[in-house]
């Protein structure tokens, strides 16, 4: 049975925030640290609902920059202990975060300002936390980390212009690390790119090949029966559309239907029409699940997520589905 998903101040930050010291005195290089940081963060991250699959080590930006770890929107740079004890030192991790974030804005273009307003950046030492955000127009800043009513006066909101701004460096302790993890929450899924949709579902995914596999059987099984069916009704209103798109043109494909059953990992033999039937419905399948749970992000909708109430996503992850034969067949 799966683990609940926790909020955030349910996690218990105080025992993080030990540990993650303990990890800073022991680390010599900022390896060291990542080494020993990133499965303590990732314990809590899976605790409050983020899928920690979609983290990519030494990721290249579009400019060939390395970065340390990437969470969809939210990138990660460590840095050796005591790094971020001096300004110089802080300001050159910030510039630094702040080129990593543009960089990986690139292939958002032109959408790049709404990549940067949802992306954060974080240098962590082990001792100390930084993080950086962008606004494209000037706002009022609140307190970057869940505080008291009585504490406000020792953190006032002050106002930012249309530009980078930097939160912190917080000592490690449990305010800091619970303002890591709303950050998390928020920007740990992959971006909506035509990139991250062909890798999570793809022919080369196993999820793509099941699902178009499963398709393929069913229509398949629909034509052997002569009793109506909703599938064998579908595919004959699929093949009347399609036939009056693709008329004659259908015969050549034909010589190209074993190399397309072979990127989904289908055998040869298979036929031309029932097997395009089978991706076509797999992908509007997949357009429609996500206008809906686009929809349901929005707020006071009253469209509720689809998957979440399936409970066969990783909400928080993006875009993973749990495998196996159950999880689809309850799709």
């Amino acid at each position: 049975m799966a683990e609940k998903i926790k909020e955030y101040w349910q996690i218990n930050t105080e025992r993080m925030a030990k540990s993650i010291n303990e990890a800073a005195r022991s680390a010599k290089t900022e390896e060291d640290l990542k080494i020993a940081l990133e499965p303590i963060f990732q314990k809590a991250y899976q605790q409050i609902g983020i899928n920690v699959d979609i983290v990519q080590y030494e990721k290249r930006t579009a400019l060939k920059a390395k970065i340390d770890a990437v969470y969809g929107y939210l990138i990660i740079e460590y840095k050796k202990p005591g790094k971020l004890e001096n300004s110089s030192d802080i300001k050159q991790a910030a510039l630094q975060l702040q080129k990593y974030l543009i960089d990986e804005s690139i292939p958002h273009r032109p959408n790049d300002k709404q990549f940067l307003e949802k992306a954060v950046g974080v240098a962590i030492d082990g001792h100390k936390i930084l993080f950086i955000r962008y606004t494209k127009a000037e706002r009022l800043i609140s307190a970057p980390i869940p505080i008291e009513e009585i504490q406000k006066k020792l953190f006032p909101a002050r106002l930012v212009a249309a530009d980078f701004y930097w939160l912190g460096p917080y000592l490690i302790r449990e305010d800091s690390l619970s303002n890591l993890l709303i950050f998390v929450r928020a920007a740990a899924r992959r971006p909506l790119t035509a990139e991250n949709l062909a890798q999570v579902f793809g022919p080369d995914n196993p999820l793509a090949r099941q699902a178009v596999s499963e398709i393929y059987s069913a229509a398949m099984r629909s034509q052997r029966f002569s009793k109506s069916s909703r599938i064998k009704t579908f595919f004959r209103e699929w093949d009347r559309i399609f036939g009056v798109i693709y008329g004659q043109e259908i015969k050549k494909a034909e010589k190209e239907a074993a190399e397309t059953a072979g990127l989904y990992g289908m055998p040869g033999g298979i036929r031309l029409k029932q097997l395009l039937f089978s991706i076509h419905t797999y992908y509007a399948f997949l357009m429609k699940i996500i206008a809906i749970e686009l929809l349901a992000l929005q707020k006071d909708q009253s469209i509720s997520s689809f998957v979440r109430d399936l409970g066969i996503f990783n909400y928080h992850g993006g875009f993973q589905i749990q495998r196996g034969r159950g999880g689809l067949q309850r799709v």
